[in-house]
């Protein structure tokens, strides 16, 4: 990656995470500073995420690890963090203080097309990673927001 512009399509950084399609979630990086960032994706009402009621409750926590991972890379890319090395295998550990602040009953998807996902690095204790996520309408509304933990190595 030669650039520093946003957004960036993770397609530029499938080498830092273990997913290919159709198990990538997560479309952009539109942020990224030294203690996290902000990601996006465009809503497609036949990927993996959705079910017939729409956008699967479980699928906010994968945007979130997603989320992490590319904003995780792009510090490692752009020397905002210690150089990496693409990590071997990672792993989601644990999921505490999950709150679904909106029921998505009331996510109307044919209104809003993106949603937002903003990562905060909390603990680095490598091999683990304990983030903070939320996930948010494009109007900016919290649909959800959950700290996690991972193991990376």
């Amino acid at each position: 990656m030669s650039s520093k512009h946003f957004p960036i399509s993770v397609t530029e950084l499938w080498e830092w995470l273990p997913h290919r399609p159709p198990m990538i979630w997560v479309d952009e990086v539109v942020a990224v500073t030294t203690t996290g960032g902000e990601c996006r994706v465009l809503l497609n009402r036949d990927a993996l995420y959705m079910d017939s009621d729409g956008v699967r409750q479980s699928a906010m926590i994968e945007w979130i690890a997603q989320s992490f991972g590319y904003v995780r890379a792009v510090q490692n890319i752009f020397g905002l963090i210690p150089q990496n090395e693409p990590p071997s295998r990672t792993l989601l550990i644990a999921v505490r203080d999950g709150v679904f602040h909106s029921p998505l009953n009331e996510f109307d998807l044919d209104k809003e097309k993106v949603l937002h996902f903003k990562v905060s690095n909390i603990k680095d204790m490598s091999p683990l990673l304990l983030f903070d996520g939320m996930v948010s309408s494009q109007e900016g509304r919290c649909l959800f927001s959950a700290r996690i933990t991972a193991y990376s190595d």
